[in-house]
């Protein structure tokens, strides 16, 4: 019998960590999460275990902070040379904002379209994590730190008698 915590993001780290911790559980614990830097600064109960559901490309959380360094990293080549890297970067600071506008409004376009679909997206990896979760031992309890992650938990413990707890 396992209590299955699923967090997504670092923010929640330090409530999951007291909600494991203050709700006393005598099966083991199993924190699923896309990777484990999530718990860096929090410490997790001896008797959790934490599971990563996604694979080493999901060290790229998000696109800003890949976006952010890469704009640094051009940067600070464009500047160590002279006249042409001054010059280049004009240029690049002319043409970004008028691709971000494009990129904007085809995002848009996409949201749009994903909200005429009347069923919710789900995570695959999240879904065979917590499948192969139960196929080890059975799950009694699911602690969900994030709403995103519902529609996914939703369609796995429709056909078994899972808790599902939201925090």
């Amino acid at each position: 019998m396992t209590r299955v915590a699923i967090i997504s993001n670092p923010i929640r780290s330090k409530e999951c960590s007291t909600y494991l911790d203050s709700n006393v559980y005598e099966g083991p614990n199993v924190i699923l999460c896309p990777y484990k830097n999530i718990f860096r600064q929090v410490e997790i109960p001896k008797s959790s275990s934490i599971l990563v559901y996604r694979n080493r490309a999901s060290i790229f959380l998000s696109k800003q902070r890949v976006l952010a360094t890469l704009n640094y990293q051009m940067k600070h080549t464009l500047r160590s040379s002279l006249v042409v890297g001054l010059t280049l970067e004009k240029i690049y600071k002319f043409f970004i904002p008028k691709i971000r506008r494009f990129a904007i409004s085809k995002s848009l376009k996409r949201a749009k379209a994903r909200e005429s679909r009347s069923s919710p997206e789900t995570n695959e990896h999240l879904l065979s994590a917590l499948s192969s979760v139960h196929q080890k031992g059975p799950i009694v309890k699911i602690v969900v730190f994030e709403i995103s992650e519902l529609p996914t938990i939703l369609k796995f413990v429709e056909s078994l008698d899972i808790e599902v707890l939201i925090q």
